[in-house]
């Protein structure tokens, strides 16, 4: 099963980019620019600098606490902090920020090179240890896995030609033939053998070990035969073997496999600049033993007419079906400033942290495309730009708040039930998000077949949640302090500004809310740990299989052993969840199902938020994007 945890990240710099002087604004002659009706000085340091009441502009990490007086409004959220307020009027700023950078010139890239803004760093490219977001995303394009999923969430073959179970105990893959690395080695059944038991073996420390648990053994006959022996049934076993969950790695790959990965997918790793930039290539030329289209365009090689008629279907369909919007003399937009391509060659994905700095390399055509990554109030603003373009669909990919059930204020549920109705996530939904996700009531969306919508549900309602607290022991002190708690979020905004809103909701029902902003490698540390109250995560692909129930809520899935993080334990749960990965026959799976939404909606170890949308805004050269309901990279593919 795919399973993405997000929180809401240098490149060798390029000319021209903001990146460059990541400290600082630019400006075109001009001293003062007014944002929010305050002039700032256009030199001025973008890193933890507030200007009067108008906005503050963070430099590459923003990594500060936020503390109390904040304030949502249909603006954003207004900030009080040692008699200084601000109001995060993101499109305010943004244009501000616009007007400054109006001296730039856009970065000029070869035929079918994009730029890819992420927000934060991958953690680890190895995919027998990739658990982040943007590492198993990343991931996805590298390398192949047995099996591969398409938009209706059905699973067909990857490496795997095809597969049968003669029964519930035994899988036999028949792999393809002539696959190979992308350094010219074959892909063969003792690398899938050697790929999944180095996850198995405990002394490797994989955090993906416990997808593994019902393997009794893996048999490898010959090159192209993979034999799994289960202990015991698993509905979704299939789910645990697809590519974006597990690529294959060599058998030889050794615990510094990250630093230059080797996979068999579509692109392959050219770099890595911690903080900076994955650079990747399109390795089906290379897989031939061919220079690449990207590496020929760079010695002013001619492309034309090296397929001939030997062209393949896939190639022809795009050639007839070319992904490209053109302009009146048929050229891409832009095309006289940088070459137009049939599709992509070359993908520099650079690593962005702060919002507004991605909004202006988009702006300025210093990069392409991001996903997902721009606060809501300044998707209306790009999408303006003549050169821009917005694509959207609605998402699964489900926010939450995760509760350390081991904390001695937490581990009440009185009090996590009065935080879920001291929030209000239709508000914030409404003028956080710009309506741009759903209300969820739990981890699986509500057209999932297995969706039990009769559980407890929490509207927002503040007198409910005091009576709560005070019925748990926790009443106003003297100050009108309930307790204090401690949320850890990401460096992004977005996770930010939610942090700074749930402090002025909390705080009317006496909870002192403090915010941690945190880089994404320590904050998946801290959470392992278990070095938290509560924190602000998204799973992104989890919830489309149910075995996601066992994955996050069995207690023999709390660190090292899976991403249990909030160390819920609930014998019912346990004995449920074991039922639903073991269960073949659907019905009684989703009676199964039900059963665990209705306990974990009453013991709360989640406060569901929302399922967010998917929006990209991409240059219009790049068409429209077939996006997916997770929001992956898989677009690039078949470009």
């Amino acid at each position: 099963m795919r399973a993405v945890e997000m929180s809401e990240g240098r490149v060798a710099i390029l000319p021209g980019s903001l990146r460059s002087v990541p400290q600082t604004a630019r400006h075109c002659g001009r001293d003062d620019i007014q944002c929010g009706g305050v002039g700032m000085k256009a030199s001025a340091t973008l890193k933890n600098k507030e200007y009067g009441d108008g906005c503050v502009l963070t430099g590459a990490s923003g990594r500060r606490p936020l503390h109390d007086g904040n304030i949502l409004t249909p603006e954003g959220v207004s900030y009080g902090r040692k008699g200084c307020a601000r109001k995060t009027a993101v499109v305010v700023c943004l244009l501000a920020a616009l007007i400054v950078a109006g001296c730039r010139q856009s970065v000029e890239r070869k035929a079918g090179e994009v730029v890819f803004l992420i927000e934060s760093n991958p953690a680890n490219l190895d995919p027998r240890y990739a658990v982040d977001g943007q590492s198993q995303r990343i991931g996805a394009l590298l390398f192949s896995g047995l099996v591969k999923r398409d938009d209706e969430m059905n699973v067909h073959g990857d490496l795997a030609e095809s597969w049968e179970t003669p029964d519930a105990l035994t899988y036999v893959f028949h792999l393809r033939k002539g696959v190979k690395f992308h350094d010219g080695r074959e892909v063969t059944s003792k690398d899938v053998k050697a790929t999944i038991e180095f996850m198995m073996n405990a002394a490797n420390r994989s955090p993906k070990r416990g997808a593994f648990r019902m393997i009794g053994s893996i048999e490898a006959p010959d090159a192209y035969t993979v034999i799994f022996h289960l202990k015991e049934p698993a509905a979704s076993f299939l789910w645990n073997l697809e590519r974006s969950a597990v690529g294959i790695a060599p058998a030889d790959a050794g615990n510094d496999f990250a630093r230059h990965p080797i996979g068999s997918g579509p692109f392959r790793f050219v770099s890595q600049t911690q903080d900076d930039a994955v650079v990747l290539e399109r390795a089906s030329s290379e897989l031939k033993g061919e220079s690449s289209k990207f590496q020929r365009a760079q010695k002013g090689e001619s492309n034309e007419g090296e397929h001939g008629d030997a062209e393949d279907a896939e190639t022809t369909k795009r050639r007839e079906d070319p992904p490209f919007a053109r302009d009146a003399k048929g050229r891409p937009p832009g095309a006289a400033d940088r070459p137009s391509a049939s599709r992509v060659e070359r993908v520099t994905f650079r690593i962005v942290p702060d919002a507004i700095v991605r909004a202006l390399e988009l702006r300025k055509g210093s990069a392409d495309v991001e996903m997902s990554s721009l606060s809501p109030d300044m998707i209306p603003v790009l999408a303006k730009q003549e050169t821009l373009e917005v694509s959207e669909r609605p998402g699964t990919n489900f926010a939450y708040l995760g509760m350390n059930m081991d904390d001695a204020i937490l581990k009440h549920r009185e009090v996590r039930q009065a935080l879920a109705y001291a929030t209000d996530r239709e508000t914030l939904i409404k003028y956080l998000l710009r309506d741009e996700a759903k209300l969820a009531s739990g981890l699986l969306p509500p057209n999932h077949w297995a969706y039990e919508p009769d559980v407890k549900k929490y509207g927002y309602d503040p007198e409910k949640a005091e009576k709560l607290l005070d019925e748990g022991g926790f009443p106003r002190k003297s100050d009108g302090v309930r307790l204090q708690l401690t949320l850890k979020v990401s460096t992004e905004e977005q996770a930010r500004t939610l942090g700074a809103a749930l402090q002025e909701q909390w705080r009317k029902i006496g909870v002192k809310l403090e915010v941690h902003p945190e880089e994404i490698a320590t904050l998946f540390s801290d959470l392992g740990k278990g070095q938290f109250q509560i924190c602000y995560l998204r799973w992104v692909g989890a919830n489309n299989d149910p075995d996601v129930f066992e994955l996050v809520f069995n207690s023999k899935r709390i660190p090292p052993d899976g991403p249990n993080r909030g160390r819920y334990r609930n014998a019912q749960v346990d004995a449920l969840t074991d039922g639903i990965r073991t269960e073949m026959n659907r019905e009684k799976r989703k009676e199964l199902c039900s059963e665990v939404q209705k306990i974990v909606a009453e013991d709360l170890p989640y406060i569901s938020l929302w399922y967010t949308d998917v929006v990209s805004v991409h240059a219009k050269t790049l068409g429209k994007i077939g996006l997916t309901a997770a929001g992956d990279y898989e677009f690039l593919v078949g470009r």
